[in-house]
């Protein structure tokens, strides 16, 4: 399985944008998230991350050419120690394409290919709560990750 990653070039276009807005949608309802999606916000954010290359969007597509899965990632420096850090925010393959596991791993592999690429020292694997999660946890742990935190969320809306 070959990953890539979406430029900010591809940001700029429309016609991306209208290919990933389905799948970005199933993540959406699948994760639980409260709300209602919204693709403009979201393409935004990623926009500006990838413009100011702090963001990776790392993308696997199916033999038909639609998306497969995704893996969004930002890269700052750590707020207390200055070192390179990395934050997953994303990391999705749509149903389909779950059998195999190929896809997820490829798009984890290229997510630590770049924080390797660039000397990362903390990377943070976020975690949904309720979706595979004793298998998440396996995973991590079997890829030198640890649990470190926990988050509480509020929802006012």
């Amino acid at each position: 399985m070959r990953v890539s990653h979406l430029t900010f070039e591809d940001f700029q276009n429309p016609l991306v944008r209208d290919l990933w807005e389905p799948i970005s949608q199933e993540f959406f309802t699948e994760s639980g998230y409260p709300g209602k999606f919204n693709m403009t916000s979201f393409w935004s954010f990623w926009t500006t991350l990838t413009g100011a290359d702090m963001g990776r969007f790392f993308t696997a597509y199916g033999l038909d050419g639609k998306p497969a899965g995704a893996f969004g990632a930002m890269f700052t420096p750590d707020p207390l120690t200055g070192n390179p850090s990395a934050t997953e925010h994303f990391w999705f393959v749509s149903r389909p394409f779950r059998r195999s596991g190929k896809i997820a791993l490829s798009l984890f592999n290229a997510w630590e290919d770049e924080c390797n690429r660039r000397g990362v020292k903390t990377r943070w694997m976020a975690h949904i709560v309720n979706l595979n999660e004793d298998t998440l946890a396996r995973f991590y742990r079997r890829n030198g990750y640890k649990m470190a935190d926990r988050f509480f969320r509020k929802d006012t809306f």
